[in-house]
């Protein structure tokens, strides 16, 4: 009996495999949403996050462009997340500061009215970190920016508070000039000024009070706005849910991400939330005390950040709960990795 060559048979089974993934890529690409009708009953993690019912007879390739970061000819959009990431900036700044007191901080970690949080709320992220957690919000934006005008759209709804403020932010958006970005410039340089006079341990804290643009100001309010809302007739009836139904496509593969890849897109969304709520509150009050400052955060917090009355967090904590113990119980699938001389 000839010999096959170790060679030739791992050549054969790379072009086997990579026939099966392009059948499957254009199969799924000729498709709609899979219908809830369709649904299987050993996936307990579609069952509980319900996107297909919710996105049903859209495409894949709709919510992908729904919800992908602004292209070159949306300069609108390129303002408004532009004037999203100065904005998250600016909150960092505010709780690096002495304005933001230790109370504060553990205010604004709550998630149960009488469970006091161990520790105090964190900002620190590094360069890559806060880009890629400011792209999940940035991705949300531009869902809602695309979509919250069109007839066939997921069924999310707006509430007044939030019309108002989008329309404020497109106005000033397509208001918006080369001053904001001049402007943006100095703060960006004095930012690189301030860091290099830091001493080595980095825990230094500028005692300046943290600046907003217009642009950014009104960022903050329709940030803040869309969490302030409790819908007590379905949760996607939020945009911001709705939203990150739409993030759970897998982009790659045309399907929906599975629970391991789809939990790290949660993080970002509460934490940049914290850090919005907090800046709106003492961007609301020139000069606070400290005790007032505190019953604020938590008055914004028992509001809409806990998980005690039916707001988009809740749903983001409880969907994060529930995916995390998948994660953590689900053993990691085969995979073919391919080797110098094209072994297995």
């Amino acid at each position: 009996m000839p010999v096959i060559p170790e060679s030739s048979m791992a050549e054969k089974c790379q072009r086997e495999l990579e026939r099966i993934t392009a059948q499957q890529e254009v199969i799924a690409s000729q498709q709609a949403v899979a219908q809830p009708e369709q649904m299987s009953d050993t996936n307990p993690w579609l069952e509980r996050v319900e996107w297909a019912h919710h996105l049903a007879g859209f495409s894949f390739e709709e919510m992908i462009q729904w919800a992908e970061l602004p292209r070159d000819d949306e300069i609108t959009l390129q303002r408004i997340c532009n004037g999203f990431g100065r904005t998250i900036d600016v909150a960092q700044q505010l709780i690096f500061s002495q304005r933001c007191t230790f109370f504060a901080r553990v205010e604004i970690n709550r998630k149960e009215k009488e469970k006091t949080p161990q520790r105090p709320f964190q900002a620190r992220m590094g360069d890559d970190t806060k880009k890629r957690y400011g792209q999940v919000w940035q991705q949300m934006i531009c869902y809602i920016y695309r979509t919250h005008q069109m007839e066939n759209r997921p069924r999310y709804q707006l509430t007044p508070d939030q019309e108002r403020e989008l329309e404020g932010l497109i106005h000033l958006a397509q208001q918006s000039d080369d001053d904001e970005a001049i402007r943006s410039e100095i703060e960006d340089e004095r930012d690189e000024n301030d860091e290099n006079d830091e001493n080595d341990s980095g825990y230094d804290k500028p005692q300046g009070p943290p600046e907003l643009t217009p642009i950014q100001r009104q960022c903050l309010r329709f940030g803040t706005s869309l969490l302030d809302h409790q819908v007590h007739s379905g949760h996607y009836h939020n945009a911001v849910v709705s939203a990150l139904a739409v993030l759970g496509v897998d982009t790659e593969y045309l399907t929906w991400l599975p629970a391991e890849n789809y939990t790290p897109k949660l993080s970002p969304v509460v934490k940049l939330a914290r850090m919005m709520v907090m800046l709106k509150t003492y961007d609301s009050v020139p000069n606070p005390e400290e005790a007032a400052i505190v019953k604020m955060v938590g008055q914004k917090v028992e509001r809409y950040m806990m998980i005690t009355k039916p707001t988009p967090m809740k749903w983001i904590f409880m969907t994060r709960t529930f995916g995390m113990k998948i994660r953590y119980s689900t053993t990691a699938p085969g995979t073919v990795q391919w080797h110098r001389g094209n072994r297995v």
